[in-house]
């Protein structure tokens, strides 16, 4: 979708959770576990309320399209 307000993925650690999960380097991230995600501090806020283990849906807007991935958090 043109103009989605995200977080643009800069970094993804080869055999993360975020790889594992399919979260790919220039993904716009644009929901968190259903929060809208605008920024890092929006990103960090909501992850520090979750615990390694713990399974969250990511959307993001790649090619023009929203897909929707579980990633399992890690430490």
């Amino acid at each position: 979708v043109k103009g989605a307000k995200g977080l643009k993925v800069t970094q993804v650690v080869e055999d993360s959770p975020a790889a594992t999960a399919g979260l790919r380097l220039n993904d716009e991230m644009t929901s968190f576990d259903g929060t809208p995600v605008e920024s890092v501090e929006d990103f960090r806020r909501l992850l520090r309320r979750r615990s390694p283990g713990d399974e969250v849906e990511v959307v993001v807007y790649r090619d023009g399209r929203a897909r929707t991935l579980t990633v399992a958090l890690g430490r």
